[in-house]
């Protein structure tokens, strides 16, 4: 939801660290993530990440 928000342009990265109490930098690596698993950056996608076997089962990998 917080790299939605900043995607959008809706919220800063320092402004969603602070409203959900993380550091500025993992928002940036979720917003990373999110931007590649939309493919609009080079990369692994979430669900190679967490199960590399899903993302093959589903054609992906």
């Amino acid at each position: 939801m917080g790299s939605k928000l900043c995607r959008r342009g809706d919220r800063s990265v320092g402004q969603v660290a602070k409203d959900f109490d993380l550091t500025e930098t993992a928002v940036r690596d979720w917003v990373k993530q999110a931007e590649v698993d939309a493919g609009e950056r080079d990369g692994l996608r979430s669900c190679c990440l967490s199960g590399r076997d899903r993302c093959a089962s589903a054609g992906r990998g």
